[in-house]
């Protein structure tokens, strides 16, 4: 479950990252994409994790 966060906080930042140019593109990606992903996660409550996968 941690890699499948993980990999989703890389897909994400690899979308917003695409936005900008170059690393600090894929980093401010990476960041917004972690932000962007507890945001959501403390709007929805993954506690039956088993279920969605």
């Amino acid at each position: 479950m941690i890699i499948f966060t993980l990999l989703l906080y890389a897909v994400i930042g690899l979308v917003i990252g695409l936005m900008f140019d170059g690393i600090e593109g894929g980093l401010i990606g990476f960041v917004l994409g972690v932000l962007v992903y507890k945001f959501a996660s403390s709007l929805v409550k993954f506690d039956d994790k088993e279920e969605l996968f």
